[in-house]
């Protein structure tokens, strides 16, 4: 059979499309990086076993980095409901007196202070998957700070059933800059506010909020 040159170029067009359609709806999602494996295995044990809510700062050089890791008595749902309700964040965040979220631009403007250090910072969410997110300050104070906020569902970590309903969370970024704020600052000082915002917001996810 003989195609003239419209008919050949029409099915090569659709055929472009097909390979198209069907690229992108069988693209793998991007996976989500297991939160086991970022945490040392004592630090991921006193999470899961002893429900203690860990943080570490670290500022080594010019790098800083930080994270926060705690299980909630709620579900994925319900959890991951809450913490990206970024309104709700000058609520639950310590030190932090004012947020205003667009959801057009999916940008939070947050400060606050914390030992006479004023903190002023635009932060862009992105949602990768219904398990993680990731953030970027953009403007203002550690601008370039990039970062991420896990979800799991504890029937997939953990072999217990009575943690079967629960969720671990994760919350980590790291910057590299020139210049920092003293170490008690970026390190003690942030811990202290990690610690103190985590276990603000697994009281607001357990009671329903």
């Amino acid at each position: 059979m003989q195609y003239n040159g419209r008919m050949a170029s029409f099915i090569a067009l659709w055929g472009l499309i097909g390979l198209l359609f069907w690229g992108s709806a069988g693209a793998a999602s991007p996976v989500a990086p297991k939160i086991q494996s970022l945490l040392k295995p004592e630090v991921f044990s006193r999470v899961v076993n002893d429900r203690e809510i860990m943080t570490h700062a670290d500022l080594d050089g010019q790098h800083y980095s930080f994270y926060a890791a705690m299980l909630v008595r709620a579900s994925e749902r319900q959890t991951r409901s809450v913490l990206t309700n970024y309104a709700l964040y000058s609520k639950m965040i310590s030190y932090i007196d004012r947020t205003v979220y667009d959801p057009k631009t999916q940008v939070l403007d947050l400060s606050g202070a914390i030992f006479g250090y004023r903190l002023h910072s635009w932060v862009r969410f992105e949602q990768v998957g219904d398990h993680w997110i990731r953030f970027r300050i953009i403007r203002g104070h550690f601008t370039g700070m990039t970062g991420e906020i896990l979800f799991e569902s504890g029937r997939d970590f953990s072999s217990k059933p009575e943690n079967a309903l629960d969720t671990l969370v994760y919350m980590g970024g790291s910057l590299t800059a020139p210049h920092w704020p003293p170490a008690f600052i970026v390190e003690r000082g942030a811990e202290i506010v990690f610690g103190l915002t985590a276990r603000r917001m697994r009281s607001y996810i357990a009671k329903g909020n």
